[in-house]
């Protein structure tokens, strides 16, 4: 009750080795009171908030990221000031990338609310990212690589203001924090644009292949270090839904090609659909054109399943009490971003051992 480090650590344990975000929360509060001034204590408070569903502080606190040293984002460096809500409308505004490549798709969903208010606006995405944002947001200037990544600084500074993503998708967010707090309440940002003769492409294809309903399938993630590896699931405990002849599946593990995915799992050969050479770790826009035409998609929280919610097919996400789910931590609970997602809350889905049933359930609840 009295050393606000040992508090911290208290708090990450209840959560990390329990679940139990109640005292988790309880603890990184305690903590912050006694240090106040502390970033690693703020942001970790921050966290437990997001988690629990205390929208509007949590994501006030979430602001301290840029200060917490072991942020993993660029911090850009600009002679130009930060947005701030009450510059002028007409200011022409820069929003800046940050973050992973699923990071960047959720917080730029709010560039089209953001831009009601402020029309003037510059994308500055990642090289990834670049092709779909730009298609989303045809109406606005999108670029990608304005800065040395030696020094940070832009190459140029023809805007009045900026401001990363995140801070704008904060912003959007808090306005709708008390409507959030119901659980069937969702913002409805979906916001992609697939190409249209892409689709057409992946469309006829599909179609010759399969009549049956179209499951995009991932399991895990290129980066399982630092404790990630709790969160997904090994592909061999799914074999009563992939084994199922009444599906076709498609595999959205961006790290597996298809001929790489079929040579470590033969045996699937039969259910997964051929997708050919597509690279779906940097060709997002030939990803996004493929996604759109599934019938669902089942996926950890990894950026497979923020492309699918983002261009609105039905998507199951499975996680660990994912901070920007703002407290939905039951069994199929909305997503409070996306209309057609659902979030499943699962401690250690690694070695939950009803998660996969009750997905193969829901699945066929809602395709047969």
């Amino acid at each position: 009750k009295e050393n606000a480090v040992l508090c911290g650590l208290a708090a990450n344990l209840y959560y990390t080795a329990r679940g139990d975000v109640k005292t988790s929360l309880k603890l990184n509060k305690l903590a912050n009171k006694l240090q106040p001034e502390n970033i690693n204590l703020i942001w970790n408070l921050s966290l437990s908030q997001l988690r629990s569903g205390e929208v509007e502080q949590g994501l006030k606190n979430y602001e301290v990221r840029f200060s917490w040293p072991d942020f993993p984002s660029p911090r850009r460096i600009f002679k130009k000031p930060r947005w701030q809500p009450d510059v002028d409308r007409n200011s022409r505004i820069m929003l800046w990338w940050e973050q992973g490549i699923g990071d960047q798709l959720r917080f730029f969903s709010a560039a089209k609310q953001f831009k009601l208010q402020f029309p003037n606006l510059i994308l500055e995405t990642s090289p990834k990212t670049l092709d779909i944002i730009q298609a989303a947001y045809p109406d606005l200037q999108c670029r990608a690589g304005n800065f040395d990544p030696e020094t940070l600084t832009s190459f140029v500074e023809d805007f009045d203001y900026q401001v990363p993503i995140g801070t704008v998708f904060n912003y959007e967010v808090s306005k709708e924090a008390e409507r959030i707090e119901n659980p069937n309440f969702t913002l409805g940002w979906e916001y992609f644009k697939p190409d249209k003769l892409r689709t057409l492409f992946w469309k006829d294809k599909l179609d010759k292949m399969s009549e049956k309903p179209k499951i995009g399938f991932c399991w895990t993630s290129g980066n399982t270090e630092l404790g990630r590896r709790r969160e997904y699931t090994d592909l061999n405990q799914w074999k009563k839904l992939l084994l199922d002849n009444r599906f076709s599946f498609v595999n959205l593990q961006y790290n597996l090609s298809y001929m790489e995915f079929i040579e470590q799992y033969p045996f699937l050969e039969q259910t997964f659909l051929d997708t050919g050479h597509l690279d779906q770790k940097d060709d997002l826009e030939g990803t996004l054109s493929l996604i759109a035409n599934l019938d669902a998609v089942i996926s950890p929280a990894s950026a497979p399943s923020m492309i699918s919610s983002c261009v609105g097919i039905p998507t199951l996400i499975y996680a660990t009490g994912d901070i920007h789910w703002f407290g939905r931590r039951n069994k199929f609970d909305q997503h409070p971003i996306y209309k057609n997602t659902k979030v499943y809350n699962s401690f250690n889905p690694s070695e939950d051992t009803g998660l996969i049933n009750n997905l193969v359930n829901y699945v066929n609840e809602l395709l047969t």
